[in-house]
């Protein structure tokens, strides 16, 4: 007797709907992240990077950068030229910023998936692509420093997106090697590798592994690999030896300790993995790439063809992207810092899971007797609740929905524009007195003032705006009475 519980047609037909039903909240989530940008403000880095170049011009501040501070030289360029160079009167640029990010990652992602073989059209890699952006944005640590902080994102996530169309050209390339498309991507690589010491060290990392999977497999390197490793490691050399590196680095007295290092980048690593596949949407993803698989391997024969990588190796690459992101950090400044690095970590975690599972499926025993029976029953449609609930009310949906729809954002707008007025007031003198922020947005980037006048906010307020100091005011006692 068929009965929900065992009818495939009941389960493919439910399948089709739910994949409907995840694309279009996926999208939603995407609308919604976007949407909030429109709330968003400078912070912190962004108003000295752009005093910088409007005080002694790009190409000074640049060298100055270069030879004081770090070797990031496309991203230096970036955040030294950008949208707060207009003034604050219109931040409509400013907040353009995190739109194009969203979007950008996105197609850079669906460009990826329809680089390879199995993907044949456009439709299946945007499909993809946007449940990979989606789960991003959801399960990123910082998704403001990562999307609304202009500083911090042109510097990771624009370089993650560059990453990708570099990636993709490689693939391309494999298949058909054409002059343009190597030219192309060596200047998308060596623009890539100047944005952050990541990213630098991925791609190069990537370069080598695949003059090494050359040599062993066809038995020799082809030529425009050969120069875009070359173009990597001299992209990397600038980087690392630049001058300026000594100068950040002697801020941080931690630094280049190799085993606390280690250890503590191994803790940040256990500490992420967990988190994100305790993640209801990540988790449910997963599960579900796992009982849709058969259909995927129907559907995409290339895909029956390759069996991925020995998958214990699969699955350890996981943890170990973790590791590659976070490892930089310790061992430049002995501390995580901020979480943009672990950004980065949690973009590349996800499509290495979707790897790891497919190696997994496609030579482990286990799986090979265990999702068949589990594809038959209304598994899907429970896996498919957490994953759709997970999106939207969980995690950074849960901060974007009470950002917009509480009013935290808009909050936060009208007493950020009320200061910047306050602060430019000429009759405000030149120590300035700033009332801290009632309930600042969860999902912005929102650093505020505090009584400390050395503290970063402060310190950029006082400089944009000409001021001797900027502190915080004195909050009064809860059971004052107004007067």
């Amino acid at each position: 007797m068929r009965t929900a519980w065992t009818s495939a047609w009941g389960s493919e037909r439910a399948a089709r709907l739910g994949l409907r039903l995840l694309l279009g909240v996926c999208f939603l989530s995407l609308v919604r992240h976007a949407w909030l940008a429109q709330f968003a403000h400078p912070m912190a880095d962004d108003f000295s990077y752009a005093h910088k170049d409007i005080s002694g011009g790009l190409h000074t501040a640049a060298a100055w950068e270069y030879h004081h501070w770090n070797g990031r030289i496309s991203s230096n360029l970036l955040v030294l030229a950008g949208p707060l160079r207009a003034g604050l009167a219109d931040l409509t640029l400013y907040r353009l910023v995190p739109v194009l990010l969203i979007l950008g990652t996105w197609l850079s992602t669906s460009l990826l998936l329809r680089a390879f073989p199995f993907a044949g059209a456009w439709r299946p890699a945007l499909a993809g692509g946007l449940v990979w952006t989606a789960l991003f944005t959801h399960a990123m640590p910082d998704i403001g420093e990562g999307l609304y902080w202009y500083t911090g994102a042109v510097t990771y996530q624009l370089a993650v997106i560059l990453a990708l169309v570099q990636v993709a050209l490689l693939i391309m390339l494999h298949r058909a090697p054409r002059p343009a498309a190597v030219f192309l991507s060596a200047i998308t690589l060596f623009v890539a590798i100047g944005f952050n010491e990541v990213i630098m060290g991925l791609l190069l990392l990537l370069h080598l592994g695949l003059a090494a999977w050359y040599t062993r497999n066809a038995g020799r390197v082809l030529g425009h690999l050969w120069l875009l490793l070359g173009v990597a490691a001299a992209g990397s050399v600038l980087v690392m030896l630049a001058p300026g590196n000594a100068g950040r680095a002697a801020h941080f007295p931690m630094r280049h300790q190799l085993l606390p290092s280690l250890g503590m980048s191994l803790v940040q690593t256990v500490r992420f993995t967990a988190v994100w596949l305790s993640s209801p949407a990540v988790l449910a993803s997963a599960l579900l790439f796992l009982l849709g698989h058969d259909a995927l391997r129907h559907r995409f024969p290339s895909l029956r063809r390759w069996e991925g990588p020995h998958w214990p190796w699969a699955v350890l690459a996981v943890p170990a992207i973790v590791f590659c992101c976070v490892f930089p950090a310790y061992w430049s400044t002995g501390v995580l810092g901020q979480y943009r690095t672990v950004n980065t970590a949690c973009f590349l975690y996800l499509p290495l899971l979707a790897v790891a599972l497919h190696a997994w499926r496609m030579q482990a025993d286990a799986p090979r007797r265990l999702v068949p029976q589990l594809a038959k029953a209304p598994v899907g449609a429970v896996l498919m609740g957490f994953a759709l609930i997970g999106l939207m009310f969980l995690r950074n949906g849960q901060r974007a929905n009470g950002d917009l729809f509480g009013g935290r954002a808009a909050l936060t707008d009208r007493e950020l524009v009320e200061r910047y007025a306050l602060l430019a007031d000429p009759a405000a003198g030149d120590t300035v007195l700033l009332p801290v922020l009632t309930d600042p947005a969860r999902s912005l980037c929102v650093f505020d003032v505090q009584r400390d006048p050395a503290w970063i906010q402060n310190a950029d307020y006082a400089l944009w705006f000409g001021r001797r100091t900027v502190v915080a005011a004195p909050s009064e006692p809860a059971n004052s009475t107004r007067r």
